[in-house]
């Protein structure tokens, strides 16, 4: 996933706080994101990646129950 589609989900979700893992969250705002974005490590970015894949896929659950 690309910072680009990182941070078109963040701004799907306003750029909330987001709560990766005990070592890793992204802060409130569109510029903390792209900032946080940069300093990621490998494993802290692909746990984002996973966290927001698994929060599309709720959404889109959620579209088909509806």
């Amino acid at each position: 996933m690309t910072n680009e589609q990182i941070l078109h989900f963040a701004q799907s979700m306003n750029f909330a706080h987001l709560h990766v893992d005990s070592s890793c969250h992204m802060p409130y705002g569109r510029l903390r994101w792209e900032a946080r974005l940069l300093e990621l490590s490998s494993e802290q970015r692909e746990r984002l990646v996973e966290k927001i894949q698994h929060w599309q896929e709720m959404r889109a659950g959620e579209g088909v129950k509806a």
